[in-house]
């Protein structure tokens, strides 16, 4: 569990469950930077987790949302914190609640499609953004970020399981990656 929200106030913890125990165990020098909710995790390599997006923080309405980033954890090195990657791209902003598929690797680079999701700063904007995601598992701060030229389109009723298609790719929310 990484960061989320409790009433009104935003979470900065990040637990793991022990499976063998049936408990929560906090880990307190795996924490967020600062409190975080609606990011989409995955994990990657048995080793790391990455989170996409997130539906932080800003209770101020004056005080302008931050762009886009993304973060990783490397699980044997907790106490080194996450790592931050913010897009340079300043028009892209803070999103949160994506859908994430993992696209293979080539090598030490690993791509994960990155669609859908709302504005951190209106939950009721829904981005139709579709884009890529190619992480450099050995140098996090190599990634590279593009988006692709067509939109996300939601199939299905407002509040079915959705499809959504990008170009001649169907993404279910099963988590299946279907070529028309």
């Amino acid at each position: 569990m990484v960061g989320g929200l409790c009433g009104r106030e935003y979470l900065r913890a990040v637990e793991r469950y022990d499976i063998l125990s049936d408990v929560w165990v906090e880990l307190d020098e795996a924490a967020l930077a600062q409190p975080s909710f609606a990011m989409t995790l995955a994990p990657l390599k048995k080793r790391y987790i990455y989170s996409f997006g997130d539906g932080n923080h800003n209770t101020n309405p004056s005080t302008p949302y931050s762009q886009e980033t993304f973060k990783r954890l490397d699980t044997k090195k907790l106490s080194l914190g996450w790592d931050q990657l913010t897009l340079p791209n300043p028009s892209l902003v803070n999103g949160c609640q994506y859908g994430v598929v993992p696209l293979g690797s080539d090598g030490e680079v690993f791509e994960f499609l990155i669609f859908g999701g709302i504005e951190a700063k209106d939950p009721y904007d829904v981005m139709g953004r579709t884009c890529v995601f190619k992480t450099n598992v050995e140098d996090f701060r190599d990634s590279k970020f593009e988006i692709l030229g067509a939109r996300v389109t939601a199939i299905g009723e407002e509040n079915d399981d959705n499809c959504y298609v990008k170009e001649s790719v169907i993404v279910t929310s099963r988590w299946k990656v279907s070529h028309l």
